[in-house]
């Protein structure tokens, strides 16, 4: 007999996955986390806050501060993260930009030509961490093709750039200011307006882009939208009852099956979508009643999410929870046809031939 296997089914429940854990740098709480990144598989994290920025090698086990030499007292307003976490990107409020080639072991300043002590405020990478991208409040949007050696400011211009992101390997670059979100699908060269229809003149906030640039996310200080076809059109994705939110962080996983989306109102909300959008659910994570999610990132699969808002740093790991649905297979043999269905907790679908027929199947 021959057997096939072709996966198993992931899903979330109503109440979103539970094994939400604090990851907090030791003796550093009631820290409001601004910014937050991590590599491809959620092994190395970077997290900043005002006054420190800090990295961990292993998952959020423990943590280390890591900064550029003679920077205190800054707030770590943005920062990236390659594929492997070798290359680290840091923008500081007030300050410079920073680069580190070596996972964080040293830093230097990374500066486009005559702009000292900007206001960083978004910043992000492609996989191999040579196409960088960084906005700062009230000026210029930079792009760098050569991991930073050089920068030049990149077109749609002038305006307060927060919202930044570039895809895996940095044809596509998305970035949203005060009134207009714009998008370049090579590199950088071209930028054209993606809106949403009848959406103009909105202050965008935050943005994401999957690995080949086909889903894409955005949040301004009223509305979350989401993009399938890599910004031709936008459809407005609400969480039940969530109206009106001030969307201040997002990301997506790989394939744009996992989105996480935060807000940062008065009684801001974590919401994660495992659907591409279609439907969210809560994250509510335990620890103090502090609902501003300012930092948002999550790990190729979206198996590994990292979440800090107004006092704490938090980290979720281990898979979406497995759907319950119930598993159905045919089997045919000499007599007949027959149709079972069995629960399983977490089934796996095979196809298997033997000499009696044929069976589709789905077995633990």
């Amino acid at each position: 007999m021959s057997e096939i296997r072709i996966g198993t089914t992931l899903g979330v429940g109503a109440g979103g996955p539970s094994g939400w854990a604090e990851t907090q740098p030791v003796g550093d709480v009631n820290r409001v986390w601004y910014s937050c990144a991590m590599d491809s598989d959620g092994s190395v994290l970077l997290a900043g806050t005002y006054g420190r920025l800090y990295l961990s090698t292993n998952g959020g086990t423990s943590w280390a501060e890591t900064d550029a030499v003679d920077v205190v007292s800054k707030n770590r307003q943005a920062c990236a993260c390659d594929s492997d976490g070798s290359v680290l990107l840091a923008g500081f409020y007030g300050g410079r930009l920073y680069l580190s080639t070596n996972g964080g072991t040293s830093w230097a300043e990374t500066r486009p030509a005559g702009n000292a002590d900007g206001f960083w405020i978004g910043c992000a990478m492609s996989a191999n961490g040579s196409v960088l991208l960084a906005g700062v409040y009230v000026g210029s949007l930079y792009l760098s093709t050569n991991g930073g050696t050089s920068w030049a400011a990149t077109q749609p211009g002038y305006g307060s750039w927060g919202a930044c992101a570039v895809n895996a390997d940095g044809s596509v670059l998305l970035a949203g200011n005060r009134t207009r979100l714009y998008l370049s699908a090579n590199g950088g060269a071209s930028w054209v307006e993606t809106q949403p229809v009848g959406n103009v003149d909105k202050n965008w906030q935050t943005c994401a882009v999957n690995a080949d640039g086909s889903v894409l996310l955005a949040g301004t200080s009223e509305r979350l939208y989401v993009s399938t076809n890599s910004g031709s059109s936008w459809v407005e994705v609400r969480p039940t009852g969530d109206v009106n939110r001030f969307w201040g962080a997002c990301a997506v996983n790989a394939d744009g099956s996992v989105l996480l989306a935060g807000n940062t109102s008065a009684t801001g909300r974590l919401y994660l979508s495992t659907n591409g959008g279609t439907s969210w659910a809560e994250q509510i994570p335990a620890g103090p009643n502090d609902r501003t999610w300012y930092a948002l990132a999550c790990d190729s699969d979206g198996s590994v999410l990292l979440a800090g808002n107004g006092v704490r740093l938090y980290r979720y790991a281990g898979g979406i929870a497995a759907s319950t649905a119930p598993s159905f297979f045919v089997s045919r043999d000499g007599k007949g046809i027959l149709l079972a269905v069995r629960d399983n907790a977490a089934p796996q679908f095979s196809v298997s031939r033997d000499t009696d027929g044929i069976m589709l199947g789905a077995l633990r």
